[in-house]
């Protein structure tokens, strides 16, 4: 009597598989690598201590990057991150060294003359501002 034998193959999906998978958009992802370029140019940048450069890219970033919708991650909560830290290490930097003020752009030069914790407050708030979702801004205006 012949018998019928069945295979099972089950399928094990890692967290790492589910955070790599986005959708997203086509202006989305033209966002994205246009973000990713900016990034690397603006790391070598701040490598070779070119001030004015690294800060010029890091607003033509922050100018692509709005706060998030919702608070659930979007595909830019990756770029908002590395680009947060970029600019915080560039301005601690700054901040802590003796710089040529001839060279520093304008706010640069303003956050030179802050205390130390009104920088450090000013550095928070603005991270709380580019990671804070526009629907939770909305909800306390009400």
């Amino acid at each position: 009597m012949p018998t019928a034998t069945t295979t099972m193959a089950t399928a094990t999906v890692s967290t790492s598989d589910k955070l790599l998978y986005k959708p997203t958009s086509k202006s989305s992802l033209t966002t994205e690598a246009t973000l990713q370029s900016l990034y690397n140019r603006a790391a070598r940048a701040f490598l070779h201590r070119d001030v004015a450069i690294t800060f010029t890219l890091l607003s033509a970033a922050f100018a692509l990057l709005p706060p998030p919708l919702a608070p659930s991650p979007d595909p830019l909560d990756v770029h908002r991150r590395k680009w947060d830290i970029l600019r915080i290490t560039l301005e601690t930097t700054v901040f802590s060294s003796t710089p040529d003020l001839v060279d520093l752009p304008q706010p640069l030069r303003e956050s030179l003359l802050l205390s130390p914790q009104s920088f450090i407050s000013n550095l928070y708030a603005r991270s709380l501002t580019l990671f804070t979702p526009s629907s939770l801004t909305a909800e306390t205006r009400k």
